[in-house]
């Protein structure tokens, strides 16, 4: 078992899309990977072509030292991984709901080996619904307004 995986306590993201509070991803440390990494995991959806994040989930990803972008399409056993420092690189920042938001197809991520993670309790969860109070100065450097 490796350090970050004995350390680090799993998070959920919490923003607000579409109304109402959401889980966007996980913050967990991925199994063979053995790093801590921003877990998507897709269950009874259908098929994703593009998967997006906004600017500050983004942020306090890499903030909370994980280093990879992690796809799981749970039904049919794929699993597809972006380093994130190649985020802006391979993605478009455009605007969904009013707020600004990061979208990489899945075709930009490499189809890696399955990755696993411990569960993570509703109770354990950061809530990144606030953009404006942390966020609001840095959106117009990247050229998007409020």
């Amino acid at each position: 078992m490796k350090q970050a995986e004995t350390r680090f306590q799993p998070k959920l993201l919490v923003v607000h899309k579409r109304g109402k509070d959401c889980v966007l991803a996980k913050l967990v440390v991925a199994r063979p990977l053995g790093e801590i990494v921003l877990a998507m995991p897709y269950r009874n959806r259908r098929r994703v072509d593009h998967v997006s994040l906004p600017p500050r989930v983004l942020q306090h990803a890499r903030r909370e030292g994980a280093t990879w972008w992690i796809v799981r399409l749970d039904c049919e056993g794929l699993c597809y991984g972006l380093p994130l420092a190649q985020v802006e690189d391979v993605g478009w920042l455009a605007t969904s709901e009013d707020e600004p938001e990061w979208f990489v197809p899945l075709t930009r991520f490499q189809s890696i080996p399955w990755q696993e993670w411990f569960y993570v309790s509703a109770e354990d969860y950061i809530d990144l619904k606030d953009t404006r109070q942390t966020y609001g100065r840095q959106l117009p450097l990247i050229g998007v307004a409020l």
